[in-house]
């Protein structure tokens, strides 16, 4: 992710994952319902975040830990059962929600330790930091498809 944040307004604020607290502030959940505790996550500046700001912050954003370069790209990126799509320009939560629906696609989840690996492997960059949000801000944003939902019975 670094490369392909740098000189981006994703640079500096990171980029929406697929998880909020839009129906209950405070509560955050993945899109597939999925409590962040249940998650391999780890929180930016872990004494303060979550702290719904203003109680505004309701999107999860993860940060880069480098600085990243800016490379818009619309291509896929297919790794193992999974295929993700890195969008560079920034929108806010909803707006990047209904971007990747449009494409038949989620906002991507990081469900387990080892995609956490996989994603930061594919943006050669290291593990970011999650932190919460005001959902109108705008951000960069991953999406992604299993590859069985793309097979016909």
């Amino acid at each position: 992710m670094t490369m392909m944040l740098k000189g981006t307004h994703a640079e500096l604020i990171g980029i929406y994952t697929g998880i909020h607290a839009k129906f209950s502030k405070g509560d955050f959940y993945s899109i597939g319902g999925l409590a962040p505790g249940k998650m391999p996550l780890q929180w930016h500046l872990l004494i303060y975040e979550p702290d719904n700001e203003q109680n505004d912050e309701q999107c999860i954003a993860m940060h880069s830990n480098e600085t990243i370069a800016d490379t818009i790209s619309w291509t896929y990126e297919l790794v193992a059962v999974t295929t993700y799509k890195f969008h560079n320009i920034a929108l806010n939560y909803s707006r990047a929600f209904m971007a990747c629906s449009a494409e038949g696609l989620d906002l991507a989840i990081i469900n387990s330790e080892v995609e956490g690996h996989v994603l930061s492997a594919v943006r050669r960059s290291r593990n970011g930091q999650l932190e919460d949000r005001s959902c109108s801000e705008r951000a960069s944003f991953v999406c992604e498809k299993s590859v069985d939902s793309l097979l016909i019975d």
